[in-house]
């Protein structure tokens, strides 16, 4: 007996299509969603967001969503909470998870790409700036090794 037919011989045998009963239907409408209030958002956002929603004629709930996970995403592990004031023992990484559901056609990506064009610019800049400096740190090497082998 080779090694492939005896992993054939282990598989778990699936169930029986037939004892799955049949799935009901969901029943009515999803209840409404409030919209998000705009002075809940960090004061910095709330061109931008607005900006965002009103070109792209979609609630304002889409570009928010976008800007506070980008903020998330840039805050990183850096920010804390300490959930015992005199504790300090105990600290929590907060992580943000979100998206925007909607369906097909709803201008989920075009808002997506519309509320984090500043921060791929502002990404884009620093990576041109490190990039420039890695060549400047690498011609300072060169130099280097020049001179400490003249």
């Amino acid at each position: 007996m080779s090694a492939r037919s005896e992993v054939k011989a282990a598989r778990i045998p699936r169930q029986d299509e037939e004892a799955w009963e049949k799935p009901h239907p969901l029943d009515g409408e999803l209840p409404q969603v409030e919209q998000i209030a705009g002075e809940l958002l960090p004061v910095s956002f709330r061109p931008l967001v607005c900006d965002v929603a009103e070109r792209m004629q979609t609630p304002v709930d889409y570009p928010a969503v976008v800007a506070v996970l980008c903020l998330a995403g840039a805050v990183n592990r850096r920010a804390l909470i300490q959930p015992k004031a005199h504790d300090t023992s105990w600290v929590v990484v907060p992580n943000l998870w979100g998206g925007i559901i909607a369906p097909p056609g709803f201008m989920k990506s075009p808002v997506i790409a519309a509320t984090t064009r500043p921060l791929v610019k502002i990404e884009s800049e620093w990576q041109r700036d490190y990039e420039e400096s890695h060549k400047e740190f690498a011609r300072e090497i060169e130099e280097y090794e020049l001179r400490r082998s003249a």
